[in-house]
């Protein structure tokens, strides 16, 4: 379940961010939305395997209502952009079920439907993700 450390995709080789920015996702991502609780309302998949893509470190998590992250010791989504302690206190996550840990290969099949739901496919968001790190890593 390691989290590697370079992007490989169409033959780029890009270092993941190092230091965790959640609110780089929304604000790259999902700019177009005042209330950030929407994007927890079906594009949480979105969120997390971007923040898994784009940084070093994280862990994908889901339990049956949503898709979040975690990062030493906190999980995030995007409400939660300073995390918390407890995945229980991700408002979306409520009713779900438990909660677990997950590989990118079997979160990829737990949430393909929503893919083709939301018009996007894990190419797509890969391909957003990258240009997010070119761009970050043009200012570093």
């Amino acid at each position: 379940m390691k989290n590697s450390l370079t992007v490989h995709a169409y033959g780029d080789k890009l270092r993941k961010l190092q230091s965790f920015k959640p609110s780089l996702i929304n604000r790259k991502l999902f700019s177009e939305y005042d209330d950030v609780s929407i994007i927890n309302r079906g594009e949480c998949f979105i969120w997390a395997y971007s923040a898994c893509v784009i940084f070093k470190s994280i862990e994908l998590w889901y339990n049956n209502n949503h898709a979040f992250v975690k990062y030493r010791g906190k999980f995030y989504d995007s409400e939660r952009l300073k995390g918390v302690s407890d995945w229980r206190e991700l408002p979306a996550t409520e009713g779900g079920g438990l909660a677990f840990r997950t590989s990118i290969a079997f979160f990829k099949q737990s949430w393909y439907l929503n893919t083709i739901q939301f018009d996007t496919s894990w190419k797509k968001i890969e391909s957003t993700a990258r240009k997010i790190i070119r761009h970050e890593q043009a200012y570093l």
